[in-house]
């Protein structure tokens, strides 16, 4: 894997950085945790869901649900490989000088949620989540 830039913390996370994949041949975004026990078992738990949604819920990719494509140990670090996306929602506020986001685009985030975490605007196979992180 190559590295191309680093983006920024995350609170889980020491750095975010876009890298290139060898071996897929595309570009990735790599999340590497901090070696600390807490956040290594919260990361685990943030494995477990995401390999849930990715393969059971959301299989054929239609739910706008983020690809994890592999997690490793890195010098003690837990690395995620994820799919490389645009702009966090963080970021997003931040290009709206925080002045909040239409109604219409909030309908947009929340129906993808619901969708994919099974609420009443779901289809397909139930996650069965609720009170989990959307960050």
């Amino acid at each position: 894997m190559l590295l191309l830039t680093l983006h920024h913390n995350c609170t889980f996370a020491l750095q975010v950085a876009a890298c290139w994949s060898e071996s897929s041949r595309t570009s990735v975004a790599v999340k590497v945790i901090k070696n600390q026990p807490a956040y290594y078992h919260q990361a685990r738990v943030e494995v477990g869901v995401l390999q849930l949604l990715n393969s059971r819920c959301d299989a054929g990719d239609t739910h706008h649900i983020v690809r994890m494509h592999d997690f490793f140990l890195f010098r003690k670090h837990l690395c995620l490989v994820f799919e490389q996306l645009d702009v966090n929602l963080f970021e997003l506020l931040k290009r709206h000088s925080f002045r909040g986001l239409s109604l219409n685009l909030l309908r947009l985030f929340l129906r993808q949620v619901c969708r994919a975490g099974g609420g009443r605007a779901g289809s397909g196979e139930s996650a069965g989540l609720s009170g989990c992180s959307t960050g």
